[in-house]
């Protein structure tokens, strides 16, 4: 299924679980950025932003997403 294997570097990350259409997942980006990162006052580490996903495309759909908005903090 081309999965590999990577190594993540430990700390802090912000989650934020979304379920819901492409809008929803949109939505929640930015909330992460553009109002909770400001407000909280934390700043971001050099390292990617990630989602994970609960349940896969394939098992309910391109049009709906399970999944976790991940950003990596100090």
């Amino acid at each position: 299924r081309g999965l590999s294997l990577a190594s993540r570097p430990g700390g802090r990350w912000v989650v934020h679980h979304v379920a819901g259409d492409l809008a929803a997942v949109d939505r929640a980006w930015n909330l992460l950025f553009k109002s909770w990162l400001p407000a909280a006052g934390v700043m971001l580490r050099d390292e990617p932003a990630e989602e994970v996903y609960l349940r896969m495309p394939e098992e309910i759909g391109w049009d709906r997403f399970d999944l976790l908005c991940c950003i990596p903090v100090q």
